[in-house]
């Protein structure tokens, strides 16, 4: 599959669902650039995390308001803050 096949797939879904993906997408991202490769973030985001109150970085990701404590974790993390 393509990216532009994929983009395709996601625009498909419902809004909420579209949403969930597009936080997914946004945050892995964001790890990305802190963890050496895809497999480190796959395993932070579903370790839980002091920084969480113990929670999964991925559990938060249903909400924008869950996705936001977890980029505020990353970067407390990327500025060198064991979280």
């Amino acid at each position: 599959m393509t990216a532009d096949e994929l983009m395709e797939e996601i625009e498909n879904l419902p809004p909420e669902e579209r949403a969930k993906v597009r936080r997914f997408v946004r945050i892995h991202n964001m790890a990305r650039l802190i963890f050496t490769d895809a497999g480190a973030v796959w395993d932070w985001m579903n370790s839980p995390a002091p920084g969480l109150d113990g929670k999964t970085p991925i559990s938060l990701l249903d909400s924008e308001t869950g996705a936001e404590k977890v980029q505020a974790l990353i970067e407390g993390i990327a500025r060198g803050h064991v979280m």
